[in-house]
């Protein structure tokens, strides 16, 4: 599983293999299946992260993480 901390994490993995992902609001905290790898990709928790996605949602993408790696 590669879980991408941010836009410019997501952008970076596209340069090294393309998902077709272009904007984490859409994607964030969901499974996207490349190549035999999950890719789950998740807003940055700094605090401009936090600006874009609230701290409780963040913990909910993060408990839906936890919860793909205990599967």
């Amino acid at each position: 599983m590669v879980v991408p901390l941010g836009l410019e994490a997501l952008k970076t993995l596209n340069l090294i293999e393309q998902h077709g992902l272009v904007k984490l609001s859409d994607a964030v905290a969901k499974p996207y299946e490349r190549n035999g790898r999950i890719l789950f990709p998740l807003f940055h928790p700094s605090s401009i992260g936090r600006s874009n996605r609230n701290e409780h949602l963040q913990r909910a993408d993060h408990r839906k993480l936890n919860v793909m790696l205990t599967k």
